[in-house]
């Protein structure tokens, strides 16, 4: 076919379309192009506009096609059939957007389901609103508010920001949950880890100061009640600073902050009973100031007790125990029993090695029993 033919059947077509148009009322203007940089094979291409107050239909499954070329290259795609929207849009190096909806309506994009239903939905502000999302990757670089419960089964990894679970629970089955800078904010719901181990190289805090976990040395410190419910076994020493460990075993079995042991039933003693010794050494005409039950005498010559009060310095309650016993070669150390603290009805003479028993009433040492060991 020569050019001049096909131009002619272009035209008669083109202007057969023309007159249907205006018989049915569009107002048409056709403008012809001339392509001069091909003088030889001239092509005559319409612009078609049409100005019509009315819709305009494509009929039985029609598709509307747009092509960046003469007909190989499609572009864009309605079809008719389907209803489905294609593009087929050239990468460029600009910043010229592949789709642009400009705002003029509340949700300038929406998706419904077969029952008219919103399922996703971008409001004039950007802000996105689904029910029911799956994604196959991808970031979010805004704020994202979840009112229902956030499942993976890939993992969850927050590199800035941290992760802010508001309600519903924040549930990670499997990949496990990655915090590298931010934190991790649960403010209600909790966080269930249900598979591999939860790993806090930045130490742990509960509640400012409630509870603590100290970075690198794991040092805890609880400040309200630790429950044990098994057997704790500590490899290292327990140091309870001077604090109270009260109701052990029992009710009213009691360490007391000053060291001493209150004991609720009997106290039994499988193999013996070691008394630790407090050497003391007595100048003449001084108390006796005892730091634990059994106390070795020694003077400088033959020694005798304060005779004014306190003879022995007073105990720490009704029924404590004091062991003297006098540990000189050959001089006599004597205990003044009338001087006020001890009552023994008279004094009491230690020879070497002799001993001495005394019971504490609450007020004064009352003796128990003496022994001449010399």
């Amino acid at each position: 076919m020569t050019d001049k033919k096909r131009d002619l059947i272009i035209t008669i077509v083109l202007s057969a379309v023309v007159a249907v148009l205006v018989a049915l009322g569009f107002n048409v203007t056709v403008v012809p192009i001339i392509q001069p940089e091909q003088p030889e094979a001239r092509a005559i291409r319409e612009r078609i506009s049409i100005d019509a107050r009315d819709d305009a239909y494509l009929y039985d499954g029609a598709d509307l096609l747009m092509y960046s070329d003469d007909h190989s290259t499609n572009k864009i795609k309605l079809d008719g059939g389907i209803g489905a929207v294609q593009v087929n849009a050239t990468a460029v190096a600009t910043s010229t957007p592949g789709i642009l909806i400009k705002a003029g309506y509340g949700n300038p994009i929406e998706v419904q389901n077969v029952s008219a239903t919103p399922v996703f939905y971008v409001d004039s502000d950007g802000a996105a609103t689904y029910s029911g999302f799956s994604s196959g990757g991808g970031a979010v670089d805004g704020d994202t508010t979840i009112t229902g419960t956030l499942t993976t089964s890939e993992g969850i990894t927050a590199t800035t920001g941290g992760v802010t679970a508001v309600a519903g629970g924040l549930t990670a089955t499997a990949g496990g949950l990655t915090v590298t800078a931010g934190g991790a904010t649960v403010t209600a719901g909790g966080l269930t880890v249900t598979a591999g181990n939860t790993a806090l190289n930045g130490g742990l805090t509960m509640d400012t100061s409630a509870f603590s976990v100290a970075d690198t040395t794991g040092n805890t410190v609880v400040s309200g009640t630790l429950t044990v419910s098994n057997t704790s076994s500590l490899v290292g020493a327990l140091d309870m600073n001077a604090a109270v460990i009260s109701n052990i075993g029992n009710a009213g079995t009691d360490f007391g902050s000053d060291g001493s042991l209150a004991l609720a039933g009997p106290l039994t003693v499988a193999k013996y009973e070691k008394l630790t010794p407090q050497a003391f050494t007595l100048v003449d005409g001084n108390p006796i100031t005892p730091t634990s039950t059994y106390v070795v005498l020694s003077s400088t010559g033959a020694a005798t007790t304060s005779t004014t009060v306190p003879v022995v310095a007073a105990g720490h309650g009704a029924g404590e125990l004091l062991i003297l016993r006098n540990d000189n070669a050959s001089d006599v150390i004597t205990i003044d029993g009338t001087g006020g603290t001890v009552e023994c009805k008279a004094n009491v003479a230690l020879g070497a090695d002799d001993t001495l028993t005394l019971i504490y009433n609450g007020a004064a040492w009352n003796c128990v029993a003496g022994y001449d060991n010399s």
